[in-house]
């Protein structure tokens, strides 16, 4: 199955950074490595196999807008595979923007705490299976504002609010693995599949082939690859393999 691990999707992501593919670490502007320039990143993961594209506007998440809006119409005009964004998508237009734009999936994050009844009306006019809810986590509390803010919420009790919705997953993101290359949070991915009807797609830490073993097991419907891709433990390619 290609970019797919026994019903596991092994999907590359492509963080823009004022134009430029980046990776951060624990999502701290000024930190990690910066890549290249996004369309031709997301060519070659294309090229190597990739069934999906994970695309987020880290300005846009930042300042609650859409800020590298040409850079991502043009990926998705170039790469031949669906591609999902996020970041900054908190008003109905810029939702229905990129899905116009060809945008396979959108993923919805501090709008659906702070306006939750709008991700139900969204679900109504795009459709459920075009979004999914981020779970951004740090200590097990969710965080909204690009990260920049706690709440006195815990993720799972925030996830079973939308749970009946039919969306396309929740993306739960650990922030504090989140760039490390420090291994993966096994405990929260374990209870959000145990408690949630909802497919979990897991980011966060991901440094092996065994940590991609690890979340297959415990059962998540997507891994997405950052750092790990771009340093290179991880090779893309011997993912795939495995993943037959």
């Amino acid at each position: 199955m290609v970019g797919g691990c026994k019903g596991v999707e092994i999907i590359p992501s492509v963080d823009i950074e004022g134009g430029i593919c980046v990776k951060r670490i624990r999502g701290k502007p000024g930190t990690g490595i910066r890549i290249g320039e996004p369309r031709q990143i997301a060519l070659r993961w294309a090229s190597e196999g990739a069934s999906r594209i994970h695309v987020v506007d880290l300005d846009g998440a930042s300042i609650g807008r859409p800020t590298n809006f040409k850079v991502i119409a043009d990926i998705v005009k170039t790469v031949k595979v669906p591609v999902q964004v996020g970041g900054g998508l908190r008003i109905l237009e810029d939702f229905i923007r990129y899905i116009e734009a060809g945008v396979d999936r959108v993923v919805v994050g501090t709008v659906a705490y702070d306006k939750p009844e709008l991700v139900e009306y969204l679900a109504n006019v795009i459709g459920g299976r075009k979004i999914i809810l981020a779970l951004d986590s740090s200590g097990g509390m969710l965080k909204i504002r690009g990260w920049s803010a706690f709440t006195d919420v815990d993720i799972l009790s925030y996830a079973r609010r939308f749970d009946h919705m039919g969306l396309a997953g929740f993306l739960y993101t650990c922030i504090d693995l989140e760039g490390t290359l420090g291994g993966v949070d096994t405990h929260t991915v374990r209870m959000l599949v145990e408690n949630l009807n909802t497919p979990i797609i897991y980011a966060g830490g991901v440094s092996s082939l065994t940590d991609l073993i690890e979340l297959r097991d415990l059962g998540v419907s997507a891994v997405i690859l950052g750092r790990a891709l771009y340093e290179g433990t991880i090779d893309f390619k011997e993912a795939l393999k495995l993943c037959v």
